[in-house]
């Protein structure tokens, strides 16, 4: 089996950070909804998942109805590695309000996760290809190295292998896994040599 990609400890911020305020400001009039969101935004802040975790779900059964709730449950439950919930949180905040950035790609990395990689495709690449931010282009690069074998899709492995190495030249991770990828389709380049010309040095 393939090794599972490690993600930077900023992942939770990466995401976090824009629901959080949103959250925090709609429903400062209500001192019970105030204090759980303060307490779930330092707790998140300084990497306490469970105690965040605890706060936002408190924030959820008093305001079910605001999305930016659900998506930061959705970051967290992904920090503790529960991607289906994740996924039930994420299509929750998205049903609530489509408009919320960056739900697409942290679907797609939970997708990954859990090797439904049909589903995590398209996301990946577009969080790949499409986005500003370093860290989530180098999460959704490594998950995608990932998918591309798995959908025998080597070339597009390689392909992304060659940016994620210009991006990310000095990256252990990074050096890692696209050395794997070349080491796969070196083999298969060879194996093919090997089959149709025997006789070849």
């Amino acid at each position: 089996t393939m090794m599972r990609i490690r993600m930077k400890l900023s992942f939770a911020l990466v995401f976090g950070s824009i629901f959080l305020q949103h959250a925090w400001a709609l429903q400062d009039h209500q001192d019970e909804v105030a204090r759980y969101a303060e307490a779930g935004q330092k707790a998140m802040a300084s990497g306490q998942y469970a105690e965040a975790r605890e706060n936002f779900e408190q924030l959820a059964k008093l305001e079910p109805n605001i999305a930016e709730i659900h998506a930061t449950l959705a970051v967290i439950c992904f920090k503790q590695r529960e991607y289906e919930r994740t996924i039930r949180e994420i299509r929750t905040a998205q049903k609530l309000k489509p408009s919320l950035p960056r739900l697409d790609t942290l679907l797609g990395l939970a997708f990954a996760e859990l090797d439904q990689f049909d589903e995590a495709l398209p996301l990946l690449e577009k969080g790949f290809h499409q986005t500003a931010d370093s860290e989530i282009r180098r999460m959704c690069g490594l998950q995608l190295l990932r998918a591309y074998p798995a959908l025998r899709r080597d070339s597009d492995a390689v392909e992304t292998s060659l940016t994620l190495n210009k991006l990310f030249s000095d990256d252990p991770e990074v050096l890692y896994h696209t050395g794997r990828i070349y080491g796969i389709f070196a083999y298969k380049v060879m194996t093919k040599l090997k089959d149709t010309t025997p006789g070849s040095i």
